[in-house]
């Protein structure tokens, strides 16, 4: 009979107990592990990245997990006040203070409002955050809150991914801050100005995300463009949930004319995209030399198209079977149909639209 000891998970060493942990969500690491045996008690206790994603939880698993995870502990933190979890930010920020969140490298805010929004902008300067998520729907636009907040998000020293998707948010309105360290952002930019703003004020800026872009611009004023600097810095661009035209989307691509990546999400309408397939071609070799990588995901009723019968798909996607886009760029465009709502949907493999 073997004198060796049997291999046990109490026996794990604690980096590897931790290295499983970063595997698992908050509440099975300390409602399941913590349980086992007291090797595992004191690995989860001295756990010190935690991800708390408080979106959509309950509430008795909300209140155990605040209570018993230390807030030193905590690397990743959502916090929201959608209708699933009403009040849960100002009861959070009731009893505890984001200050003392001295790991915190990431925050997601959902649904807040600004009062609170403000609170906790104040609190998290001292912290080395890296990343910063704010999303709401709310009506802020009668408030400065928002613009003053913006600022001190970007002031942030050790931030480097913003996302500011605030629907009532007036970006023409902020002061800007120097020497930024922003180099992915999203947000909602409707014009030019506020689009040139953003380029020439992050410097580091290598990721934008664009949402919701509506502008429609005289013939003169597209002219003028051509007299604007371009912005070298910007590596991959994105517009999401837009109406723009394709004489506009070229205009504002020659201003970052070394992109890597380009995504269309929903921002060009079918017909248009396809009535100026040919020329966007050759602008893409001319002006974009660098674009290696593009994505799209775009949707149209067929009501445009007046045919009471199925839309023949090979005929919609036959120009994307050219060389230029199966060997030159190897770029493939998928073209799908949906009969109930009718509406037509092209897509290069991989690309989705969660709210579609």
């Amino acid at each position: 009979m073997s004198d060796q000891p049997i291999a046990s998970s109490c026996t794990l060493p604690l980096e590897l107990i931790h290295y499983i942990f970063g595997y698992l969500d908050a509440k099975t690491i300390v409602r399941t592990f913590r349980c086992i045996c007291k090797r595992f008690y004191i690995a989860v206790k001295t756990y010190d990245q935690f991800k708390l994603d408080f979106n959509s939880i309950s509430k008795s698993d909300f209140l155990f997990l605040c209570n018993f995870i230390e807030s030193k502990n905590i690397e990743s933190l959502t916090l929201s006040d959608r209708d699933e979890t009403p009040g849960q930010i100002e009861y959070f920020l009731s009893f505890i203070r984001i200050k003392y969140f001295n790991r915190l490298r990431s925050l997601t805010l959902l649904e807040i409002d600004d009062c609170y929004l403000n609170i906790i902008l104040k609190e998290i300067q001292t912290l080395t955050l890296n990343s910063l998520s704010i999303h709401s729907k709310r009506d802020y636009s009668q408030s400065n809150t928002s613009t003053n907040t913006f600022s001190l998000a970007l002031s942030l020293p050790n931030l480097y991914k913003l996302k500011w998707n605030i629907s009532s948010f007036d970006l023409s309105k902020i002061s800007w801050p120097f020497n930024s360290t922003i180099k992915h952002l999203d947000i909602y930019c409707r014009t030019l100005d506020e689009y040139c703003n953003i380029l020439y004020h992050l410097p580091n800026l290598q990721s934008l995300v664009v949402e919701q872009w509506h502008e429609t611009v005289e013939d003169d004023t597209i002219d003028k463009w051509s007299n604007l600097k371009p912005f070298h810095q910007l590596l991959s661009l994105t517009f999401k949930y837009c109406s723009i035209d394709m004489i506009i989307l070229d205009s504002l691509l020659l201003l970052t004319p070394t992109l890597e990546q380009l995504r269309l999400i929903r921002a060009v309408d079918v017909h248009v995209f396809l009535s100026h397939l040919q020329q966007w071609e050759k602008f893409v070799e001319t002006k974009l030399p660098s674009l290696i990588n593009f994505e799209c995901f775009l949707t149209e009723d067929l009501l445009y198209f007046d045919n009471p019968h199925p839309i023949d798909t090979e005929l919609l996607i036959a120009p994307f079977r050219k060389p230029f886009w199966t060997e030159t760029k190897s770029w493939f465009v998928i073209c799908d149909h949906i009969v109930c709502p009718r509406t037509v949907i092209l897509y290069t493999p991989g690309s989705f639209d969660p709210q579609f």
